[in-house]
């Protein structure tokens, strides 16, 4: 059986648009550029695994689906010369101004 996440459209900023994800009813990540992606880290984090299926909030139809640990080590990358593709993901930490 898969995890399903739903998502919805919050805002769009200059960097692009931002998503929520639900998971069983409840949020699982605020706000988010790569729902599917961001979705699996999370899912990673509750202990969720197998695969995952993503499709809009209201929707019965699936948009992506995936494994959940292969996800949760991907990210979406776009260059100037070529569409969107998955890359390897890694944690980039902000550094907090004292």
């Amino acid at each position: 059986m898969s995890a399903i996440i739903e998502i919805e459209r919050t805002h769009a900023t200059a960097s692009g648009e931002r998503f929520r994800v639900w998971h069983e009813g409840e949020i699982l990540v605020k706000s988010c550029r790569e729902p599917l992606c961001d979705g699996a880290r999370a899912l990673v984090a509750k202990g969720v695994t197998g695969r995952v299926q993503m499709r809009r909030k209201g929707s019965d139809q699936i948009d992506m689906q995936g494994l959940i640990a292969v996800l949760a080590t991907q990210t979406v990358t776009e260059g100037q010369s070529s569409g969107p593709r998955f890359t390897k993901w890694f944690q980039h930490w902000a550094s907090e101004a004292g």
